[in-house]
């Protein structure tokens, strides 16, 4: 996965060309629902919702291993959440087709 800072969005909005940026900004990540930062429960949810598209890309194997090797990871992840999880790091675009 790649996650864009808002001037690597606004290069690629301009390279594509066929959309405009109607808005765009940082936003913190936090669930108004969870008070700590977990990974393994991220990567398992990001796995349900992203899995279908990893294997029709890469295929089932490489799939299963790219998720096994990220849930290995999972403790240095959520060191990570947990130290940058009151700044700034999701980046919300609106779009508009020209």
């Amino acid at each position: 996965m790649y996650f864009p800072s808002p001037e690597d969005m606004t290069k690629m909005e301009e390279k594509n060309g066929c959309f405009s940026i109607e808005r765009m900004e940082l936003t913190y990540p936090k669930s108004k629902l969870v008070d700590e930062a977990d990974a393994k429960t991220l990567i398992i949810n990001l796995r349900a919702i992203l899995e279908g598209l990893i294997i029709n890309h890469f295929g089932s194997e490489i799939a299963k291993e790219a998720c096994a090797r990220t849930i290995l990871k999972s403790e240095e992840i959520s060191t990570w959440m947990k130290e940058n999880y009151e700044k700034s790091c999701q980046l919300f675009v609106a779009l508009k087709r020209k």
